[in-house]
């Protein structure tokens, strides 16, 4: 199975299970976890999120429908 992409320090992005958008602040690669503050200010981190369940907060509306069915349809 193809290992997700590591995302980058200061990245915007969803997280599945999560509301909001949220930027990278810690990356762990040996662990495959980040961690994300929320972009609204209020300075709510999250931490230990697998890459697997981070996707790039710019990715459209296609992109997205596409990424869930490849999700879905994998074994």
């Amino acid at each position: 199975m193809k290992l997700p992409p590591a995302p980058r320090k200061g990245n915007k992005v969803f997280a599945d299970g999560h509301k909001g958008t949220f930027t990278v602040i810690r990356v762990d690669k040996g662990r495959g976890v980040a961690d994300l503050e929320l972009t609204t200010g209020t300075h709510k981190i999250e931490k230990n999120i697998p890459f697997n369940a981070l996707h790039p907060a710019d990715e459209d509306v296609n992109q997205a429908a596409a990424r869930v069915v490849r999700e879905a349809t994998e074994k």
